[in-house]
């Protein structure tokens, strides 16, 4: 459970188990760090069927994945959160909001990425009397590998303001935590914050079950999540019904177990689109469902092209 500053005169009150839960399904996916206390264990990365490669820093050869999703620069995608907990007499409340944005492709830090730009906060009374979260995540993407080379996650949580800056060297297997500490990378690794547009990418038709590694920037630890797709569907959301594809994702315990604990549901658009367009989960207390509050429209958006295009 995490405390947090509610009234700004150093009161603390303790997270209620659910929101803790709406946090850990959604921010797992978008980059906040409540999943503490796990390992990584072996990753699988995602079936790669694209031909390409390209050259990493140190002479290796990097394969880069299918880009079954496309980065559209301009893309921003705005979900509403809500919560159902009988016991408070709650029955889809509204309580938060986060969103997702491809800012821009340029250069950045020293080399070509992309500029993906995570927010979440919560809303109305949630905001000003129990839970006041404003968290913001930048993450810097390679345009080929489509791994993270620099992170960035300003938060501030009641009273509490904290910034931390992770630079990703993919190629030597380490990460530079706020420039004082390095932790040692088994795999290809992302963020938590890139982990959603990762999961946008993977292969619909190849292997049912995969795993993805992450950094937990807090603490310095890895986080394995296990991603298997459960089926087909169609969904209604902003008044269409489209095409998706159902994933549970379940992240590793303390002994390298999927744990479904908080039964997380992720939905994605089965286009070349991708988009994720609800989450779900819960506990014994409640449940809650975040959903895209509207598609965007692609009018005035731009195809990012990977590097050297």
């Amino acid at each position: 459970m995490v405390s947090m500053n509610v009234d700004g005169h150093g009161e603390h009150r303790r997270c209620p188990r659910l929101l803790c839960g709406v946090w850990t399904g959604i921010l797992l996916l978008v980059g906040w760090s409540w999943v503490t206390d796990v390992s990584g264990a072996a990753q699988q990365r995602p079936r790669v069927v694209g031909p390409g490669e390209s050259p990493a820093g140190n002479g290796r050869v990097v394969v880069p994945p299918a880009a079954r999703h496309k980065f559209v620069v301009g893309e921003k995608l705005v979900y509403g959160v809500r919560v159902t907990v009988p016991s408070l007499g709650l029955r889809d409340a509204p309580v938060a909001r986060f969103s997702t944005e491809v800012v821009e492709q340029g250069m950045f830090h020293g080399r070509e990425g992309l500029r993906l730009l995570v927010r979440a906060e919560t809303i109305g009374f949630v905001k000003a009397t129990l839970f006041d979260l404003d968290d913001r995540f930048v993450t810097y993407l390679d345009p080929v590998t489509r791994l993270p080379y620099r992170a960035e996650a300003d938060l501030k949580e009641g009273g509490r303001v904290e910034r931390t800056v992770t630079v990703f060297d993919q190629s030597g297997r380490t990460a530079q935590v706020n420039g004082s500490r390095s932790v040692k990378l088994n795999g290809d690794t992302y963020d938590l914050a890139g982990l959603l547009w990762t999961t946008r990418n993977l292969d619909f038709e190849g292997p049912a079950t995969v795993r993805l590694s992450a950094l937990n920037e807090r603490n310095g630890t890895l986080v394995t999540v296990e991603i298997e797709r459960l089926g087909r569907e169609t969904l209604e959301v902003d008044g269409q019904t489209v095409p998706v594809v159902q994933l549970a994702l379940r992240p590793l315990d303390a002994n390298g177990k999927p744990s479904d604990e908080r039964r997380i549901r992720l939905w994605i658009t089965d286009d070349a689109y991708r988009y994720a367009v609800r989450i779900t989960g819960g506990n014994e207390i409640g449940e809650f469902k975040a959903e895209l509050s509207r598609f965007p429209s692609r009018s005035d958006t731009l195809e990012a092209l990977p590097s050297g295009k």
